[in-house]
């Protein structure tokens, strides 16, 4: 026997078959099907399943035994379908969320209990293949996967498909008292939507392969997340960091010769601009909510990065701390970074001060280098002719009459042989230049 299935609305007829369905969308549009049935008793046999369930298109077959029949002691409606979907947007058939008062969409985890006894009321199993799912802001592409219902317990086996661009793999549970056990893994994801899905943030492109177990316990949303736990890995491969420019501040360093436009080079440079780097790697732990990536090797091209991330789920925040120590300046202190704040609005915050304080010594080393050793000589710290480039006095226009150079005198045998040795701090070029401002010893830098 052939069926045809239609209402105005999808709601209204799920709600019409005595079913509690309150779906975050209540407009779902029409439903219209086309269904052949066979079988006798409590077993129906679904056939040539084709249609629409408000926008999504479906097709399949099935089978439901016990759902015409009034339930039994230690007997469940059983479902078994087969069904292949076009794209659904899952949350609009879900319960909606508790409305807050938060500011912001981000991180609000709902404290209202779910929905899990309905685990106990039936059993099943279903094999989806679709088009494309979308929960919020994560599209899962060309998804198939099993979904086993037994003994209170949901399990989602073999789930593939495409997250963020690249392939995702995933298996768990949740059952009715709100216990979780999930593994997962991305191959090839691209970093900027998966930061932008997850914190509406976009600082970094490139791709990433991340593999994780989580286990947790909650019958909220927000006990859930609180309790989650695991551990895993990371590893990107190179792309770009966005708003940080550490090829041009070391670049710019090396001919930098005063101090004027430090501060603008260091600004600019870690305000904007891109970095590329060759990849990285990270660890991650997760403790009741508590996410650690620790170390977070970043390898940048031009600088060495040493970093400690933590992730906050329950409260939606995050802690970066870490230093950056530029390639191209081994003696320069390293830069050091903080991002802290809310996930997708975090602060950043550089530390400069050592190294402003160490290449403004070396601009000042510099200086004085030139005053002591050469350009032009001493005569030059005043704006004057170098002295050896002066007529002596009195002879103006008289031509200069060559001297016979001194004779050498004998060097005496054991006699040390003289080094010009150089200053090589800034106190021993400060005492050279008083020697030559005053003509006599300059007493020693204490």
């Amino acid at each position: 026997m052939t069926i045809d299935i239609a209402s105005p609305q999808t709601r209204e007829f799920v709600r019409g078959l005595g079913v509690d369905f309150n779906p975050a969308k209540s407009n779902l549009g029409p439903l219209k099907m086309t269904v052949s049935l066979s079988g006798a008793g409590d077993t129906i046999t679904l056939t040539n399943i084709a249609g629409n369930v408000s926008t999504t298109k479906l097709n399949g077959t099935g089978k439901l035994v016990g759902f015409l029949s009034e339930p039994t002691a230690g007997k469940k409606p059983n479902f078994d379908l087969n069904l292949t979907l076009d794209s659904i947007i899952l949350q609009d058939f879900m319960r909606p969320d508790v409305k807050t008062n938060a500011k912001t969409e981000w991180g609000n985890w709902s404290k209202e209990p779910m929905e899990l006894a309905v685990l106990n009321d039936y059993e099943g199993q279903a094999v989806i293949k679709a088009q494309k799912i979308t929960y919020k802001k994560y599209d899962f592409n060309n998804p198939q996967f099993q979904a086993v219902l037994k003994d209170g317990t949901f399990k989602i086996n073999n789930f593939t498909g495409k997250l963020f661009g690249g392939d995702v793999s995933v298996a768990g549970s949740l059952n009715s008292v709100g216990d979780l056990d999930m593994d997962l893994s991305l191959k090839q994801a691209a970093v900027k939507e998966a930061t932008s899905s997850f914190a509406g943030i976009s600082p970094i492109s490139g791709f990433f392969d991340m593999n994780q177990k989580i286990t947790g316990k909650g019958k909220s949303q927000n006990e859930l997340i609180s309790s989650l736990s695991g551990g895993g890995s990371i590893t990107a491969s190179p792309g770009i960091i966005q708003g940080i420019d550490i090829p041009t501040l070391s670049e710019k360093l090396k001919g930098l010769s005063n101090k004027n436009g430090l501060l603008g080079l260091i600004t600019g440079s870690l305000s904007g601009g891109q970095t590329a780097y060759d990849g990285g790697q990270g660890t991650i732990t997760a403790k009741n909510g508590a996410i650690q990536l620790s170390p977070l090797d970043v390898k940048m091209r031009g600088a060495k990065s040493v970093m400690n991330l933590g992730v906050d789920l329950a409260q939606w925040k995050m802690n970066l701390a870490g230093d950056m120590s530029l390639n191209d300046h081994p003696g320069a202190p390293p830069i050091g970074i903080n991002v802290t704040g809310d996930l997708h609005d975090p602060s950043i915050k550089y530390n400069t001060k050592a190294l402003e304080g160490f290449i403004t010594a070396k601009i000042a080393a510099s200086l004085l280098q030139n005053m002591v050793e050469g350009n032009g000589g001493i005569g030059g710290i005043f704006g004057g002719t170098p002295a050896e480039n002066q007529p002596p006095v009195g002879t103006q226009g008289t031509p200069p009459v060559a001297t016979p150079p001194a004779p050498v005198p004998p060097a005496s045998e054991g006699a040390p042989v003289q080094q010009d040795n150089k200053p090589a701090t800034v106190e021993d070029l400060g005492a050279k230049l008083l020697e030559k401002l005053f003509q006599k010893p300059a007493q020693p830098p204490q």
